[in-house]
């Protein structure tokens, strides 16, 4: 499957605050630039990695990777010699949907 467009590299905070505003439902592994470390998978909202102030998501150290398709950034993730690991807070946030759902669908 070819991933090109349909993953994001932003370069700036500001293209980085506008691309999970407007995707809220998305996904986003936050990887390092270079060298060896665990990525992370996150969902857009998760407040570990939400845009605020004056904190450094994109320019500093850490890559974000973004998606809106999660199959296309499972590839791209594949293709990194790092460990992916999956954020705790947002496992839970889609455990807890995933159960309303359910109980709705009953």
């Amino acid at each position: 499957m070819d991933t090109s467009g349909l993953v994001d590299f932003p370069q700036s905070e500001a293209e980085y605050a506008a691309w999970v505003k407007a995707h809220s439902p998305g996904y986003i592994i936050n990887a390092p630039r270079q060298g060896k470390g665990d990525m992370m998978w996150h969902r857009a909202g998760c407040s570990y990695i939400v845009p605020f102030g004056e904190l450094r998501y994109v320019e500093g150290d850490q890559l974000k990777v973004c998606s809106t398709h999660a199959g296309a950034l499972a590839i791209w993730a594949k293709q990194c010699p790092n460990t992916l690991e999956y954020c705790q807070e947002c496992c839970v946030a889609v455990s807890k949907a995933q159960q309303q759902v359910s109980f709705c669908l009953r």
